[in-house]
């Protein structure tokens, strides 16, 4: 019993070291574990948060870059985009002020080439139509002037024709009278045989006479015409 006792207290004492030791060694472990992951979470953490910082500053930097840049290439954009509308309006403003003054320039040329040829169209009508009227007023007038001549020579050939004409005529006649006449006392002074003969005689002498005094006066007439 003695030595049971020496042997179960000798095991005991033995599995008491050995449980000390290994917790102990357990205990060791366990604090060198939990620093272990303690300084890891730290440097974790640690890391976790300056990469964190590190990405929200970068973030940061990279949004301010950002709008820093978008604000320039808007800014660009639009000093680009005024400077181009300006001289696209300036340059639309000069054409088209170069156009209106060539369209300007152009309808006064037109205007005054048009007045021009107008006032040249009417002169040329006024002068022609001066120039016509003093041509027909002076063929009117030499017409006129042609036929009043005209007529005036008709009239005064065709009086002196008349009145050679009524002097032949009256003279005829004054001759037939004074035959006539003298044949009629010659009649009655003759005797009633010889009336007869005479009356004959006396006819065919009239006859001739007034023959040859128609010969006489149809030849006279272009006679007297042409010494007209």
């Amino acid at each position: 019993m003695g030595t049971f006792s020496r042997q179960w207290e000798y095991l005991l004492g033995t599995v008491s070291r050995q449980w000390e030791y290994l917790l102990g060694i357990l205990s060791r472990q366990l604090e060198y574990l939990l620093g272990t992951v303690s300084r890891l979470w730290e440097y974790l953490l640690g890391t976790v948060s300056r990469q964190l910082e590190y990405l929200l500053g970068t973030v940061s930097r990279l949004w301010e870059y950002l709008l820093g840049t978008v604000s320039r290439q808007w800014e660009y954009l639009l000093g680009t985009v005024s400077r181009q509308w300006e001289y696209l309006l300036g340059t639309v403003s000069r054409h088209l002020e170069y156009l209106l003054g060539t369209v300007s320039r152009l309808w006064e040329y037109l205007l005054g080439t048009v007045s021009r040829q107008w006032e040249y169209l009417l002169g040329t009508v006024s002068k022609q139509w001066e120039y016509l009227l003093a041509t027909v007023s002076r063929q009117l007038e030499y017409l006129l002037g042609t036929v009043s001549r005209l007529w005036e020579y008709l009239l005064g050939t065709v009086s002196r024709q008349w009145d050679y004409l009524l002097g032949t005529v009256s003279r005829q006649w004054e001759y037939l009278l004074d035959t006539v006449s003298r044949q009629w006392a010659r009649v009655l002074s003759a005797d009633s045989g010889n009336i007869n003969r005479v009356l004959s005689a006396d006819s065919g002498n009239i006859n001739r006479v007034l023959s040859a005094d128609s010969g006489n006066i149809y030849r006279m007439l272009p006679a007297e015409r042409g010494t007209q």
